[in-house]
């Protein structure tokens, strides 16, 4: 069965960078709670995360906040 499901942007950004990194950082949450419900049931699955946004690919391998991301929530930079 294949299921698919939608929402809408929980945060004002101020950015399309902004945007696509939030999106990212969510992707990345529900990846790792699929990925934990099935290894609980004993299925082992690896999930990869694609993303063709150079922004948010930008701001993702950044260490920490810089100038230009100072007003990201820090608590997505983990």
């Amino acid at each position: 069965m294949l299921r698919s499901t939608s929402s809408t942007q929980a945060v004002i950004t101020t950015s399309v960078g902004e945007a696509e990194f939030y999106a990212q950082i969510r992707a990345c949450i529900e990846g790792v709670f699929c990925r934990n419900l099935l290894d609980f049931y004993g299925h082992t699955v690896q999930i990869v995360l694609e993303n063709d946004a150079s922004a948010s690919r930008g701001i993702m391998a950044r260490l920490g906040a810089s100038k230009r991301t100072k007003h990201i929530r820090p608590k997505l930079f983990w």
